[in-house]
């Protein structure tokens, strides 16, 4: 059984990743002038999804592999 201390810095790393990779994108995203609703329509999905995927809320295969080919993060 993992401390409770323990337990709770391994989520904050978590989180922290998650963030650190959602700031990653949205900078690319700001750069190359691209929305979420236009990848959204690009893969016919919902806006939401790709928010979720974007902050790693869940795991969404299309948008992972949209932004490993248009941005390779």
């Amino acid at each position: 059984m993992i401390p409770q201390n323990k337990e709770k810095n391994i989520k904050k790393s978590e989180e922290k990743r998650r963030l650190k990779r959602a700031a990653l994108i949205k900078l690319h995203l700001t750069k190359n002038q691209v929305k979420q609703t236009d990848i959204a329509k690009e893969l016919k999905i919902t806006t939401s999804a790709v928010y979720r995927a974007i902050f790693g809320l869940s795991k969404i295969a299309k948008v992972d592999e949209y932004l490993k080919t248009k941005f390779g993060v």
